[in-house]
């Protein structure tokens, strides 16, 4: 059976299911609703959805055909009226069973009165979840917790068969042999490898128009915020824009999703939420630089995701954002200070607009890596399960990771981030002043060295000199 392409939508009184199902018999239809349970079948499609809300079968429910879209549109009467049906547009996770979001829907935020009273800890995000991953999927005699990467930190062994052909994804050597503390070093240290203090130095000094260009680049997702986009306050959002709804294309990547239980450790949660900002930084700097049309996307998310090439796992929002910082600075076309920080206050905005803007970048990610040879193996390892399990979070997680991050870069250096950057550009200066002035004191020279001959003008030399052959003749 084929799982339709669907809409949902509200008013006071209705649910409206649109239901996309151009290949089937309209006289076969079989149409089912009870409280949170919606069911259609029409040969060869079959869709049922788990609702946030009640609603009845009764006079009122209606159901029709729209020859021109090739859909059913079905008006299903809410038990309460007036009620609002949250999340209808997780499609992902109307497909889930109940019985699987009410485990994961149990969150305590713990230390939450006290996160702004701390210096270090105000930017730990410490949420969890009450349930532990069944021993069964961890395997026998491994630490997942050492060793683990992908989604949730699930998955070890996947690169020692495969190394000859993602060794110039992942950047370490081995990484199924190294610890979470093993890679971070090797990360580091690759990194101060691959510092390039002259690419630095020339895109800070000479490379300036390109440079605003990037810098002047806004998301097409603000248009639904009212007044100017600000990282420090609530935004104002109208959920109802239409860049805000997903297009036919990024609905049928949700629905090729499958539904499954995604749970996480609640030792761990910190560390996927702050993996789910580290995806959303290479994918922001790519929109920002590069365009998200661009050949190079793939790589360039990958590239920048910490997360992604150098199976990082973070465990604070400073270490995550000088670690985006860092990579910044080390390998995209453009490394400049004020993009690194631009593309971090960019991830801020997408985590305040909500899941929706969030589920819009990953989905754009997911098409750009399968067009990269060999990043395939990224979306099975962490993008698809991100986009299904960011369907289950609470909007207020992805606010406070916002706030979080936020309060980060109000505070980072550019002494943290380990490259000698202030040492460099202080030298940079010093030496373009030596050279202005050098070209000055050559140019007083210069002015300095030229003489002026005095001498009879030339109209006059051949007057007096006329004058003085007519006086000879005479």
């Amino acid at each position: 059976m084929l799982t339709p392409r669907f809409s949902l939508s509200q008013t006071e009184e209705f649910l409206t299911v649109t239901i996309y199902a151009p290949f089937t018999h309209i006289d076969q239809t079989e149409i089912f609703m009870e409280e949170c349970d919606f069911r259609f079948f029409s040969k060869p499609y079959y869709l049922r959805l788990h609702l946030p809300g009640q609603i009845t079968e009764s006079e009122a429910a209606s159901g029709s055909w729209d020859a021109d879209s090739s859909s059913f549109v079905v008006k299903c009467p809410k038990l309460n009226v007036g009620e609002n049906f949250a999340g209808l547009d997780m499609l992902t996770q109307l497909l889930t069973p109940k019985g699987e979001t009410e485990v994961r829907t149990k969150v305590e935020v713990i230390g939450g009165e006290n996160e702004e009273d701390s210096d270090e800890d105000e930017a730990e995000v410490d949420w969890y979840y009450e349930q532990k991953l069944p021993d069964d999927e961890l395997g026998p005699n491994v630490d997942c917790d050492s060793f683990g990467y992908g989604f949730g930190f699930k998955h070890t062994g996947v690169y020692k068969s495969l190394l000859a052909e993602y060794s110039e994804m992942v950047e370490l050597v081995e990484p199924d042999n190294l610890t979470q503390v093993e890679r971070e070093e090797a990360r580091q240290e690759k990194e101060l490898r691959d510092f390039n203090s002259d690419h630095y130095l020339c895109d800070m000094f000479d490379s300036v128009a390109e440079v605003e260009e990037c810098l002047s680049y806004q998301s097409p997702l603000l248009a639904c915020v009212s007044g100017p986009p600000t990282t420090t306050g609530p935004l104002s959002v109208d959920h109802q824009h239409p860049c805000l709804s997903f297009t036919t294309s990024e609905q049928d990547q949700l629905l090729s999703i499958p539904p499954k239980q995604l749970l996480v450790t609640p030792s761990l949660l910190p560390s996927v939420h702050l993996g789910l900002a580290d995806l959303l930084y290479g994918h922001s700097y790519t929109a920002r630089v590069l365009g998200l049309d661009c050949v190079e996307t793939g790589w360039c998310c990958a590239k920048l995701s910490s997360s992604l090439s150098c199976l990082a796992r973070f465990t604070s929002p400073r270490q995550l954002v000088v670690t985006g910082i860092r990579r910044a600075l080390c390998y995209p076309l453009y490394r400049h200070w004020d993009i690194a920080i631009a593309t971090w206050r960019d991830v801020v905005l997408l985590l305040k607009l909500g899941k929706v803007a969030i589920l819009k970048s990953l989905l754009s990610i997911m098409p750009a890596l399968n067009s990269t040879p060999g990043h395939y193996i990224f979306n099975q390892l962490y993008v698809s399960d991100y986009t299904a399990w960011v369907q289950t979070v609470p909007e207020a997680h992805m606010v406070s990771l916002a706030g979080a991050i936020d309060r980060v870069l109000d505070r980072v250096t550019k002494e943290e981030i380990g490259f000698d950057l202030p040492e460099l550009e202080e030298a940079a200066r010093l030496t373009i002043q030596e050279e202005d002035e050098e070209g000055l004191d050559k140019l007083v020279d210069g002015i300095g060295k030229v003489t002026v001959t005095e001498g009879n003008d030339s109209d006059d030399s051949e007057t007096e000199s006329d004058d003085s052959s007519s006086d000879d003749s005479d």
